[in-house]
């Protein structure tokens, strides 16, 4: 009866042994796949924050890259507007204080004289010539071509002669009257009047 005691005992002792060890066999392996899991959740979190880092980086040396300069062309300024200029036709004509045939008169204008024509309405004009300004019956006036010079040192010649003496020296885009078109020796001249002078220039001169 004893052994039959001690043999029980024993194969439960055995019994429980296996039984403990089947039981910590997947508690083992689960910690471990938990150890492993957790050390892959660490590498991924630093792959991932070197991934962040890397676009941070990306982003602020593009950011940082100089922009290239757009180059403009420097604005041109704005040419001032050609004057119109017109002679008289008739021998005499009256220049008037407004547009009325009624208005009494400034001055009298002769023929061939030069004016400035400021506004033209109807059959008036606004002129000017020297200090003084008025009225005069546009029927009596033909417009003259206005030009203006091309290049600094430019000579108006007192003649059609590229020896000739020269009278002034008009300034670059200054405007000149034209008087006259003519052709000496197949060369183009230009009569004309710049300010108070006449004289000659060549026909390439102006533009």
């Amino acid at each position: 009866m004893r052994k039959l005691i001690i043999l029980i005992i024993s194969f439960l002792i055995v019994f429980t042994g296996c039984v403990a060890k089947k039981v910590e066999e997947p508690y083992e392996s689960m910690r471990k796949d938990k150890v492993v899991k957790t050390a892959f959740d660490k590498v991924d979190e630093k792959e991932e924050s070197k991934d962040e880092e890397k676009e941070d980086k990306e982003k602020t040396d593009f950011n940082e890259v100089e922009k290239p300069k757009v180059e403009t062309e420097p604005e041109e300024e704005p040419e001032e507007p050609t004057k119109k200029y017109s002679k008289v036709t008739a021998d005499i004509l009256n220049m008037r204080f407004v547009a009325s045939e009624q208005s009494s008169v400034i001055r009298q204008l002769y023929l061939d004289e030069i004016v400035e024509v400021l506004n033209v309405t109807g059959d008036w004009a606004s002129v000017k010539i020297g200090e003084d300004s008025g009225y005069v019956n546009s029927t009596y006036l033909e417009e003259l071509q206005v030009k203006k010079v091309k290049n600094e040192g430019t000579s108006l010649r007192a003649s059609t002669f590229e020896n000739a003496a020269t009278i002034a020296n008009p300034l670059k885009d200054e405007d000149v009257i034209v008087l006259e078109s003519l052709t000496v020796e197949d060369v183009e001249w230009e009569h004309v009047k710049v300010g108070e002078l006449e004289g000659y220039l060549l026909k390439s001169e102006l533009r």
